[in-house]
């Protein structure tokens, strides 16, 4: 994106070596490989990398498809990662876990 701030998931936020890599690092700025995963990285399924590819690029066929249970993990990452990119906890992130 124009600010610089869209997270990387088609290589590793680190290093940079392409390839699909399944540990999300919200500091780090998206996936990170086997070797630059720090201990608090989330491991998640090649599903979930693909779910998070589809939202950056608009495809919503594809995110329409995607299972439950990535549409959570992503949803999570995705909260995360805007509450620690604007440095506020979004109290709307609660209302919408309601719904």
């Amino acid at each position: 994106t124009v600010a610089g701030w869209a997270p990387r998931f088609s290589e590793c936020s680190r290093c940079g070596i392409d390839g699909t890599h399944n540990w999300l690092s919200v500091p780090m700025g998206g996936v990170v490989c086997n070797d630059c995963a720090p201990p608090q990285t989330t491991y998640v399924t090649d599903g979930v990398v693909t779910l998070l590819e589809a939202l950056l690029a608009g495809d919503w066929p594809k995110v329409d498809q995607a299972q439950s249970g990535h549409t959570r993990q992503a949803t999570s990452f995705v909260a995360e990662y805007l509450q620690y990119h604007l440095e506020k906890n979004l109290q709307s992130l609660s209302v919408m876990d309601q719904g």
